[in-house]
């Protein structure tokens, strides 16, 4: 029974591989059908066809034919079947891939130098990669990995030149190696596992974090964001608004959304007004899609002021009870020491 079941795992082992050997192939034939867009060469001695859209084929390997391909600047290999497009390090003047949709496990054709160096716009949605692996792109400016299952980012370490990184539907449980992008402006995370902001460091023009559905329950203080104004914390865990104190570091955060926390729930109309009594120290103008009006601001002033008030005498009451209840014990000693 044990060599019949070593031949029945061998056979599901073989057909495996047989499943993932190729079966089709990118062709010259499939190019030639899905260039277009007229443009100059790189040195502007001639003409050539710059942009290849070559989606829903059922392509599962690229091959060699793209290499001859050298005038590309667009490429959009999207809703195929790849695991991998090494091959695209054959096209010197890159400008945009597209490659979402697909079945690529891992990044690391972008980590070598002195490829794809003009290469901007890098699309690789909706496909299998389980890491944000270091990138050596030096023009990159907006990378989308939203809907794959990334859980590690601390090895990228950061990007000289990108401005939008989309992390959305991952399963990140943390923001180790998301940081040193001097000129990143918007961090899309929402979906993924975070229970912390840790480890954002040194985004010095990160303006926007949607971090929607998320495990956030708490945030006693946060890394500086010196020009965060949008944070969208909906649909996270945080049971009381209280939670979100240490936002107050974000000096320039002027939107704020908590919508659907179990926190904003339960103060109901009132959230609005609990969340300027948290955060007073800021300038907020919207908070959970509703503007902030001067009145607004006024009455949770009030509020916090008579709550303070209200906490000082429950405090000199409660003072009060405990000198009362200690000098009534001090009278009962006295008096049976007097029966005695």
């Amino acid at each position: 029974s044990h060599i019949q079941a070593q031949m029945e795992e061998d056979q599901l082992s073989n057909a495996e591989e047989e499943e993932q050997a190729p079966k089709n192939k990118l062709t010259h034939e499939i190019i030639s059908q899905c260039l277009s867009q007229i443009g100059k060469t790189a040195d502007g001695g001639s003409f050539a066809l710059v942009k290849l859209t070559v989606e829903e084929k059922e392509i599962d390997e690229i091959g060699d034919c793209l290499k001859t391909y050298k005038h590309l600047r667009s490429v959009s290999l999207a809703n195929n079947q790849l695991r991998a497009i090494s091959e695209i390090k054959s096209l010197p003047y890159l400008l945009s891939l597209n490659a979402s949709h697909n079945e690529i496990k891992a990044m690391d054709i972008f980590d070598e130098n002195d490829r794809l160096e003009y290469l901007q716009t890098v699309d690789l949605s909706h496909n299998k990669i389980k890491e944000l692996a270091p990138i050596v792109l030096d023009n990159l400016f907006h990378l989308n990995l939203m809907d794959n299952a990334i859980a590690k980012a601390a090895a990228f370490a950061g990007h000289e030149k990108l401005r939008i990184l989309e992390l959305r539907k991952n399963r990140l449980a943390n923001c180790q190696g998301i940081q040193d992008m001097p000129n990143l402006e918007a961090l899309y995370i929402a979906e993924n596992e975070l229970t912390t902001f840790d480890g954002l460091n040194n985004l010095p023009k990160l303006k926007k974090i949607n971090a929607r559905k998320n495990q956030i329950a708490t945030i006693p203080s946060i890394p500086e964001l010196p020009s965060l104004n949008y944070l969208n914390l909906r649909e996270n865990v945080l049971e009381k608004i209280a939670e979100v104190r240490g936002l107050y570091s974000l000096r320039n955060l002027k939107y704020l959304n908590l919508i659907a926390t179990p926190g904003a729930d339960e103060a109901g109309d009132d959230s609005k007004k609990e969340v300027l009594i948290v955060l007073d120290m800021l300038k907020l103008e919207k908070i959970n899609k509703d503007e902030v009006t001067e009145e607004d601001v006024n009455d949770a002033k009030e509020e916090k002021k008579q709550r303070i008030i209200a906490e000082e005498e429950a405090r000199k009451e409660a003072e009060r009870a405990a000198a009362e209840a200690e000098g009534g014990e001090e009278e009962a000693e006295e008096s049976q020491a007097v029966q005695f």
